[in-house]
Order: structure tokens, then sequence, then C-alpha cells
């Protein structure tokens, strides 16, 4: 999402609704493309919200350029979901495949009640530690290596955290800046693994089979996963992120 544009979020109806659901078949009120984000829009669902969308990227005829090839961000952006998923961190919001306009893509859930980071003088003062624990772990574990505060949101009110944008600078290179996530959760001396967390870790180090085998014959999927579990296993053995 640009940097301070908001959405009026359409009322929501009486009774409660699975958001994957909700992402995956309801009815869609308009489709506009995000200014200054192509290929990105931004799509009104029908009496419950706003998401955005993401169209597949192909290697012959890439929105994204040569920083997506390999793999799709889609399949990216639809790991870390499932990794945070299987945590039970709640720090990345839903994303599902869905096909508009004949493009096939994800749709994730536009979060309406936090702000990016960058647009914050003091979000290392409002953000809960707790959030920030769990939001260093996460990316200790996938390596994250493009966590600038432009790549994820807070709320100034109730201190949750949101991350955003899995693409290849963040999932899948090598050597650039790292977390700023990771940074804060250090100086505040929040790098150490309660009993639950290494129970969400031992939960993620049990599906990675599972993800294996979702991931098909995607070699690069793979590899990244592989490496996930290598950094949870030592994760739960030093019971810190070092």
């Amino acid at each position: 999402m640009s940097e301070g544009q908001k959405f009026e979020i359409p009322p929501k109806s009486n009774e409660p609704q699975n958001i994957e659901s909700v992402l995956e078949n309801w009815e869609i009120s308009s489709v506009n493309k995000l200014k200054g984000h192509l290929p990105i829009s931004v799509v009104r669902i029908k009496d419950d919200g706003v998401a955005l969308f993401r169209p597949e990227a192909t290697v012959g005829n890439n929105p994204y350029g040569n920083f997506e090839r390999g793999i799709h961000r889609i399949q990216l952006e639809l790991l870390a979901y499932k990794i945070d998923k299987i945590l039970g961190f709640n720090l990345v919001p839903e994303v599902v495949l869905r096909q508009i306009n004949n493009q096939n893509g994800i749709m994730q859930r536009f979060v309406d009640d936090a702000t990016v980071a960058c647009d914050m003088l003091d979000w290392e003062e409002c953000v809960d530690h707790a959030e920030l624990l769990k939001a260093a772990i996460f990316d200790h574990l996938i390596n994250a290596q493009d966590r600038a505060q432009r790549n994820f949101l807070v709320n100034p009110g109730t201190g949750k955290i949101w991350l955003v944008d899995h693409d290849q600078f963040m999932m899948n290179k090598e050597s650039l800046f790292g977390s700023r996530i990771i940074e804060e959760a250090k100086q505040k001396n929040l790098i150490e693994l309660s009993e639950e967390l290494a129970v969400s870790v031992g939960q993620l180090i049990d599906s990675i089979e599972t993800l294996l085998a979702e991931a098909n014959d995607n070699t690069e999927l793979k590899i990244i996963l592989k490496k996930i579990e290598v950094r949870a296993k030592a994760l739960l053995e030093q019971k810190r992120i070092v």
C-alpha cells in the first residue's frame, strides 16, 4: 500500500466469516490499479472490505523485471502466510489464490487499522514486546533480508505488527541489509524463546515435510524450506535468536 493511502472500508456483514473464504469466493465490486505500485490492484469485496490483488508473474512476461525470476512472488507470499499460520503468530495478513479479470494471482487482506512503520516517528515505542519477539522469530526463520520499515505495519494503539512483501529480496537473497525487526528485538533484549514459542517452532519443524510435498517440483522453494528447517532446529536447540 502506498505511503499515507487510506481506503474507506465498507460495513461488515452481521455474521462472522472466514477471511480466507471471503477473499476466495465473495463477489467483487471494483478493481482499481494501485497508483505507483504496478501491477497491484485494490479490490473492493462487496459488503466485506478491501484486499490487494497481485497477478502471477511469469519469467517470459514479468512485471517485476528480473527480480522475480525463478520463484514466482505469489509462491513466496503464500509460503510466508503458511509458515505464519503453522506458527500461530498471526503476523502475515491472509493470502489466497484467486483469478481476477482472467489473471491468476493472490488476494491479500488489506489491514486498515495499522500504519506502515516508515510513516511512524516512534514505531519502536508503540510496538508490543510479545509481537516484536514473534516477528523477530519469524524473520529469523525465513532469514528475512529486506525487512525495512516499509515492509511491516504497526497499529499504534495496540502494538500489533503485520509483516508484508515476502518476495525474492525478502526470502531468497543473501547479504542484503537484513531485518529491522530483529535489530529492534535485540536492542530490547527480546531474544529468548519461551516454552510456548518453542512449541510453535516445533510445530513448524513437524510441518516441513508437508510443505515440501506441496512445493512439488519447485527446487528453489524446497531449498528455502530446507534452510528454514535448519534454522528452526538450531533455534530450538539454542532457545534464543543469535
